[in-house]
């Protein structure tokens, strides 16, 4: 991977565009030319990398010929099956299109492809802390309760949490906008944007077991960045728990926290790339499940960081 490698991405001005930049910064992968791109809306836009101020270029004039990888984060259909076209490589981070899914660390070897597509942040995060135990585990059924960020609704969820902070702290009426109720100091279970779905249905995709019982549900929680899930497993044999524990304090990129009453606090996890797995427990009366719960930053270690490890791989089988 030592040849610079130009990079387009489609969709630069949002709140996963800015951050995959931000990594895209940091990481190893040896970039040549850097285009960001965006709609009519996004000119003007500028962000920094490697010292660099770059500005958001319009997407319809751009000839994807020039690069080699293309993210394509936000944008129409029309922007997508033109890249599509080209046969560039490219990693999906929109959630809206039919490309084979990867984790890097999880998927098997034959689901690499030239085009793929990063699955939502809290697939990978439940599949990070699956990844070093599944082996223990018999899996007959997942239940995930996801506690969601408004930053998964990108700036627009954000914005509106800060709006109505500030309007509920100054003692203003309430005017609800992107979620149609309060989400300030406010804690409600939503399927609105269909979250609970595809994570579901990219979960048992990725898992390889269409018939595995999983049962997800999304709380929109009043928090702006972090994502918390209280996950339960349950297998088919006794669980070694000694061994579970073990197997995650082994992990790479997972924290184990095995103090008593201290589990993760998702304000801890914001900017990290790792996944935090506190209140490791057995299940009164059922020696065949386990709870645990997860917390990690769905942005950063969720969706950039898999896009940009999924980047890395495609570059070294293909490039």
């Amino acid at each position: 991977m030592s040849q610079p490698v130009d990079i387009a991405i489609v969709g630069a001005s949002g709140l996963v565009g800015e951050a995959l930049v931000e990594q895209l910064d940091e990481c190893a992968l040896p970039v040549g030319e850097l285009h960001l791109l965006g709609s009519a809306e996004a000119l003007g836009h500028s962000l920094t990398f490697r010292g660099r101020n770059l500005r958001v270029r319009e997407v319809e004039d751009f000839d994807f010929a020039k690069v080699a990888l293309v993210f394509f984060v936000q944008g129409s259909e029309a922007i997508f099956q033109r890249v599509q076209a080209s046969e560039r490589l490219l990693v999906d981070l929109s959630g809206q299109q039919s490309l084979p899914l990867l984790v890097p660390g999880w998927s098997a070897p034959e689901a690499l492809a030239r085009q793929v597509a990063t699955p939502a942040s809290s697939v990978v995060t439940l599949l990070g802390a699956l990844a070093p135990i599944r082996h223990l585990l018999d899996l007959q059924r997942i239940v995930a309760s996801v506690c969601l960020p408004v930053s998964a609704h990108g700036n627009a969820g954000v914005r509106e949490l800060a709006r109505q902070t500030a309007e509920l702290l100054n003692a203003r009426p309430l005017e609800p906008r992107l979620f149609g109720r309060q989400v300030a100091f406010n804690v409600f279970a939503s399927d609105e944007h269909g979250f609970e779905q595809r994570i579901h249905a990219e979960l048992l995709a990725l898992l390889g077991q269409p018939g595995l019982p999983v049962s997800v549900a999304c709380i929109q929680t009043p928090v702006f960045f972090g994502e918390g899930i209280s996950l339960s497993l349950i297998g088919s044999r006794p669980v070694d728990m000694a061994a579970i524990e073990n197997s995650l304090a082994g992990a790479d990129d997972i924290d184990l926290i095995t103090e008593e009453n201290t589990p993760g606090v998702v304000e801890d996890a914001v900017g990290q790339a790792r996944i935090s797995v506190g209140r490791l427990r057995a299940v009164a009366h059922d020696p065949c499940s386990i709870d645990l719960w997860l917390v990690a930053d769905g942005l950063k270690k969720g969706t950039v960081s898999n896009a940009l490890e999924s980047a890395e791989l495609l570059i070294k089988h293909y490039l």
